[in-house]
Formats: structure tokens, C-alpha cells, sequence
């Protein structure tokens, strides 16, 4: 059993110190850009990860989160390669629509990249603690 022991906490360091990328982007995160102020929270809700807007001010558009008029960035994304895209709009712009490209930086960090009305737009967002 002692030549074992250091066998098993191994193992046990490394699947504690093994990340899922899906798990860390759950959870409330914050963004600050000169054009805007947001906060989002990504959550699994019935299987679909979705992205709810919980506030957002850019100086002429308030939004507070409200079960009466909920705000939604994503609705169902998906993963392929370290990269969440949003499943509802494809791999490609959508005329009028939007993209989004979510990759983990750190634990604490996401890439996000949005196509809106075909442009291009990128943002750090941290997590809110």
C-alpha cells in the first residue's frame, strides 16, 4: 500500500488541477470599454449555455436584469476546440445578426469577440467577484 501512496495522490493532484474550459466560463463576469459598461452571467439552463445580460450602460442605454424583459447575449452555445460559438447563429454572420466567440484566457479572463451587423468587435471580460 506505501508504494501505492504516491501513485494515488498523484492522480489525485491531477484531476483536481485538470480544468474543464466548459465549467469556467459559468459564473458572473464584468466588461469595461470606452464605449460601455456590462455585466453578463453565463449559466447551463437546461442544458444550453446561455448568456443572460444582467446590466449594461453605455450612456444613452440602461438595462438592469428583469424576469419581466429578460436580456439574453447568447442562447445556446456550443464548444469545438477551446472555442465557444453561439449555436444560434451559426458559424456565420447572419445579415443583421450577430456572432460571438468566446475563448478562456484564464480562470478569470475570457476573449470575447463579437460580429455585429458584420463588424468586428473584441473584449476582455474578468470575472466578477
Amino acid at each position: 500500500m506505501e508504494k501505492w501512496l504516491p501513485v494515488i495522490v498523484l492522480g489525485v493532484l491531477f484531476l483536481s488541477c485538470r480544468e474543464d474550459k466548459g465549467q469556467l466560463i459559468y459564473g458572473d463576469w464584468h466588461v469595461v470599454s470606452r464605449f460601455h459598461k456590462a455585466t453578463y452571467r453565463i449559466a447551463n439552463i437546461d442544458g444550453k449555455v446561455v448568456g443572460k445580460v444582467m446590466g449594461y450602460d453605455d450612456g444613452t442605454t440602461r438595462y438592469h436584469w428583469s424576469s419581466d424583459q429578460p436580456l439574453y447575449i447568447f442562447q445556446d452555445l456550443e464548444t469545438g476546440n477551446g472555442i465557444f460559438v453561439d449555436g444560434f447563429s451559426g458559424a456565420t454572420t447572419q445579415s443583421g445578426g450577430n456572432k460571438i466567440e468566446i475563448k478562456v484566457i484564464h480562470t478569470d479572463s475570457l476573449h470575447v469577440e463579437f460580429h455585429f451587423n458584420d463588424h468586428p468587435m473584441s473584449e476582455i471580460w474578468t470575472r466578477k467577484k
